[in-house]
């Protein structure tokens, strides 16, 4: 069971074929954003310029979020990312 759960990973992501060693970090972050594209409401990702460079403000963080949003709707999103 764990070589064939192994060797699906290493087809999600080539840096898990072979026998080298993973942290459970890069493991999880793997899974978790394979898990959150399957899951992923937005089909059609538009293509969206990153705002203006200005002072960091709550209205420029809010801007980047919306925009986030527009591209990723899934509940790992809302879960997980912040």
């Amino acid at each position: 069971m764990p070589i064939s759960f192994k060797k699906g990973l290493g087809q999600i992501n080539e840096q898990f074929q072979g026998r080298r060693q993973h942290d459970s970090h890069e493991f999880l972050s793997v899974i978790m954003g394979a898990l959150h594209e399957e899951v992923n409401v937005r089909l059609i990702k538009p293509y969206i310029e990153n705002p203006e460079n200005r002072p960091d403000t709550i209205e420029l963080s809010l801007e980047f979020w919306s925009n986030f949003l527009k591209r990723n709707w899934s509940v790992f999103v809302f879960l997980f990312y912040g």
